[in-house]
């Protein structure tokens, strides 16, 4: 009986979840488990990205729709990247960096550079003259994504390439998620529509 409550429970939209965990008594001990929520992320394809894990079910919730809200935006993000490339071959996609996030920013990109890339890109990054970056994303084909970093030059807003990457759609939706969750305040353009997404 136990088995059959856990998997109703894993099927649940997160606010049917939350509502049942709040008023059903078999529904709440299942809901005070880790083991559940670490399966629930999984089942759902919500990237579990916290270290820490969360301690109450109102902080299991907020987590749940934090990462899940970064990990559809990314999906957006390259779903109108890639249709825009049919009509527009050169349209992108353009994600502003805060002076505030440059540390973030800096440590998620680990993973998807080269050593010496990453190296480079770190010292061009934490030079005080360059605070304004950008960061584009161009579909290629065959479910690949360019991805260029840029530093802005206020005097002539001029825009510098300081590093590009091809990276594939599972990395990019990784990275566009890490980025999207840590900070959540990016602005992001499309610029064929010059709207913000």
């Amino acid at each position: 009986m136990e088995d059959i409550k856990f998997e109703t429970l894993l099927r649940l939209d997160i606010d049917d979840l939350h509502h049942a965990c709040l008023v059903d008594k078999s529904s709440l001990s299942i809901c005070h488990n880790n083991y559940f929520w670490q399966q629930k992320f999984e089942y759902d394809h919500v990237p579990l990205l916290v270290d820490t894990l969360p301690q109450s079910i109102s902080e299991w919730i907020k987590e749940y729709k934090r990462a899940a809200r970064a990990y559809d935006k990314a999906h957006l993000i390259l779903s109108i990247q890639r249709e825009a490339k049919r009509h527009q071959p050169k349209n992108l996609i353009m994600l502003t960096i805060k002076e505030k996030d440059i540390n973030i920013f800096i440590s998620l990109l680990q993973p998807f550079f080269d050593t010496q890339e990453y190296i480079d890109m770190i010292n061009i990054l934490n030079n005080p003259q360059f605070v304004n970056f950008s960061i584009d994303i161009l579909y290629i084909k065959y479910n690949h994504y360019r991805l260029q970093f840029f530093y802005i030059d206020d005097a002539d807003n001029t825009g510098y390439t300081i590093s590009s990457n091809v990276l594939s759609y599972n990395n990019m939706i990784s990275l566009l998620t890490l980025l999207l969750y840590e900070m959540p305040d990016s602005e992001i353009l499309d610029a064929l529509s010059n709207y913000y997404i």
